[in-house]
């Protein structure tokens, strides 16, 4: 099979009164539409060489401890992706699972490392 580039998160995150973020990050596909405005469904790997075609999930949950983004996942480069003109966006989740922010506005993956956009997490409050 044809060689998948794969890119790490970087970036630290952080609640907005400066504490380091304990959480999860949902990293969603954003699929391109035809002329129609009908969005693709599908999701594939770019076929190699024997045009076998791998599906690929629509969406990847990464931890994220102390601030820093787990790095056993990564994303797949978007050019890697079938159909083309794909991008990711991020939605931010507490450790409870509580929706933070997001989804942000979409970003495309082309590096070995790659920095999401980074939404200010507004800090919970004390009663």
């Amino acid at each position: 099979m044809a060689n998948t580039n794969t890119s790490k998160l970087a970036g630290a995150v952080a609640w907005d009164d400066g504490a380091t973020f304990d959480g999860y990050v949902k990293m969603d596909i954003v699929f391109p539409t035809d002329e129609s405005a009908t969005a693709w469904t599908n999701l594939y790997k770019k076929p190699d060489s024997d045009l076998v075609a791998v599906e690929l999930p629509i969406w990847s949950v990464i931890p994220i401890k102390g601030g820093e983004f787990n790095q056993a996942t990564g994303l797949i480069f978007n050019a890697d992706m079938v159909p083309h003109n794909t991008s990711y966006t991020a939605t931010y989740y507490d450790q409870t699972l509580k929706l933070i922010a997001g989804p942000t506005d979409s970003f495309l993956v082309t590096a070995a490392e790659t920095t999401p956009p980074i939404p200010t997490l507004p800090a919970p409050n004390a009663v």
